[in-house]
């Protein structure tokens, strides 16, 4: 079992070139029943979905007609998001496996589980400790480029981790999602209470389309999006999309904070993003703390934080070229 550290890095998405956006409402072209009373994410292998029950923690292979091919159980686990790794099955689980003791703070620790697809063992497991809230839970999962997405807390401020799997170094990123799938090299999500259906690369969120329901995760067959409807307890398949000739533009764009950790006073850097939008500074807990302006010709600010109680805190840049965000610590 790996232990990852948290480094913050901080991605900064500006714009996305391929597709016009679309404002488009998809409609449920046919649905089945889910095989459990507590459906959640849902992922595609390239012939069959595989459904994670969240508690008790079970795994459905089904076919795209509703059958139930296979299925294990996941003992004492709270599954959440799963994603295909090449032919690997992950699954995210929201039932720490321990606490992590920083600046005499606990923090908890969960897990990643690498499973047999076929038996349900436990092969291997990836822990890390969201640090910026000691009960936040995690949500939705998916893989790119040797890095772990994962959504925490559903979507409640500064709120998904991106992890690397081999050498364990942690993100925190901006955006607010649930579940994830990757298509075409772009990330896919989906946001619970806006109904919406966005690509996002952790920080800017580009909505594309717009369902009629909530749902808690999202795959992709080549054609068409199936989702999870966990209020009406069914597995969706959505109309079809183009989604061909879809590129990411990410620009290498970020922010910094120094000194950190800090004392009475930080300097906020925006590098080469256009400066003028709105800092937000957030608790450990995900709670608003402070709100103020940027000044359009200064990519370099000097904030007062003094007045705040020792501890980690999130600044938010909420602009016109995207959102960032970094995390610092007040002595």
């Amino acid at each position: 079992m790996r232990k990852l550290s948290l480094t913050v890095i901080i991605l900064l998405i500006t714009g996305f070139s391929g597709l016009s956006a679309q404002t488009d409402t998809l409609s449920t072209v046919s649905s089945f029943d889910a095989p459990s009373t507590h459906l959640w994410g849902v992922t595609y292998d390239g012939t069959n979905l595989w459904i994670s029950e969240s508690h008790p923690a079970k795994i459905f292979k089904m076919n795209t007609q509703g059958n139930v091919l296979d299925s294990f159980d996941l003992e004492r686990q709270n599954i959440t998001g799963i994603t295909f790794v090449n032919d690997s099955l992950w699954v995210l689980s929201s039932v720490p496996t321990s606490d992590s003791t920083i600046n005499g703070t606990n923090y908890p620790v969960y897990p990643v589980y690498h499973v047999n697809k076929n038996t349900g063992e436990i092969l291997d497991s990836l822990n890390t400790a969201p640090e910026f809230s000691s009960s936040y839970s995690l949500w939705g999962l998916c893989e790119k480029d040797d890095y772990f997405y994962i959504s925490v807390d559903g979507g409640f401020g500064p709120s998904m981790l991106k992890i690397n799997r081999f050498t364990g170094s942690d993100t925190i990123l901006y955006a607010q999602v649930k579940g994830m799938t990757v298509i075409s090299d772009s990330i896919w999500a989906v946001s619970y209470f806006d109904k919406e259906i966005s690509i996002t690369n952790g920080t800017n969120m580009n909505v594309k389309y717009y369902t009629t329901f909530r749902a808690t995760d999202l795959t992709y067959d080549g054609n068409n999006f199936w989702m999870t409807d966990t209020a009406a307890n069914k597995i969706k398949k959505i109309e079809a999309v183009n989604i061909s000739g879809l590129e990411n533009n990410v620009p290498n764009n970020e922010l910094s904070v120094f000194p950190n950790p800090a004392g009475d006073h930080i300097r906020i850097e925006t590098g080469n993003v256009r400066p003028e939008g709105i800092l937000k500074i957030f608790n450990e807990k995900g709670k608003l703390i402070r709100q103020m302006e940027t000044k359009t010709c200064q990519n370099s600010q000097k904030i007062n934080v003094s007045g705040l109680q020792s501890g980690m805190y999130i600044i938010t840049l909420e602009g016109k070229q995207g959102n960032s965000a970094i995390r610092f610590v007040k002595q």
